[in-house]
């Protein structure tokens, strides 16, 4: 073979292998700089994610202040209410028995708000949450009903799709949170008409869903529900901290609430926990 041919050959070898190699590096270069731009983008993320943590954890022990500072302060005209009902009870004329059930009735609200400050109290300087404890489905459930005004419990329907089940959860913020939904729920269907609560497990979580017949919720609203001091209720019906406490309960849980309204109406909030 002729030099000259030898020669063209070999160029021709060394021109692919250049070609080889620049192709070989183009899609190294290619594949590391994607994978370094997921890498910084999934890091951005995750520092967004870590400063909305601290703005919550921010937020609540701002809550925990601001509640222990308000179960010491209504401490004390709770008791004073409580001991001027008692000699009220006491001294009315057994004739006049609607007083005597008024006192009684005013007495037994008194002792319903010194309980609820008591673990209000307990909670804010126990360090923001109580500690986790094994409890039965069935008993948190019957223990929740058992905490809820009559004219509440009376609406309630009840579907456990679920049976029996073992939860490790903070019992009474658990509870709280259920029946907070539940009493939201009373207050936007005012007819009187039944609540649900159905209770099922999905993706390795337990949901507690409320539903009800109200008028439903716009999608406007619906985003901004759970954040602090925001609420739709008339002035003096609430703080707007009620749906933020769930939203940040269930987070820690390793949950989330979520938040639906379907075009036929009513609007159903589900309380999902990590089991």
């Amino acid at each position: 073979m002729p030099h000259t041919q030898v020669g063209q050959i070999s160029f021709n070898l060394h021109m692919q292998g250049m070609f080889i190699a620049f192709g070989l590096t183009g899609a190294f270069v290619t594949y590391f700089v994607t994978k370094l731009r997921r890498a910084l983008k999934s890091s951005e993320e995750e520092l967004v994610r870590s400063r909305d943590q601290a703005q919550h954890a921010e937020r609540l022990a701002s809550l925990a202040t601001l509640a222990a500072g308000v179960a010491h302060e209504l401490a004390t005209p709770l008791a004073t209410i409580s001991v001027i009902s008692q000699e009220l009870e006491s001294g009315a004329p057994e004739s006049i028995s609607r007083f005597s059930a008024d006192s009684r009735l005013i007495r037994s609200q008194v002792e319903r708000c010194q309980a609820i400050l008591s673990k209000l109290n307990g909670a804010s300087t126990d360090g923001i949450g109580e500690t986790p404890q094994q409890i039965g489905l069935g008993q948190l459930l019957a223990d929740m009903i058992n905490s809820l005004p009559p004219e509440q419990s009376g609406r309630l329907r009840l579907d456990n799709g679920v049976g029996e089940l073992m939860l490790f959860v903070p019992k009474e913020s658990v509870i709280q949170a259920i029946a907070t939904l539940i009493k939201n729920a009373c207050e936007a269907e005012s007819s009187g008409a039944p609540v649900t609560l159905c209770v099922a497990t999905q993706d390795k979580s337990i949901c507690f869903t409320v539903c009800d017949r109200g008028s439903g919720i716009s999608p406007e609203i619906i985003s901004r529900l759970g954040e602090p001091f925001f609420t739709t209720k008339d002035p003096g019906r609430g703080m707007g901290l009620g749906l933020f406490l769930v939203r940040t309960l269930a987070e820690r849980l390793g949950g989330s609430l979520e938040v639906e309204s379907p075009p036929q109406g009513g609007s159903q909030f589900t309380f999902r926990v990590k089991l």
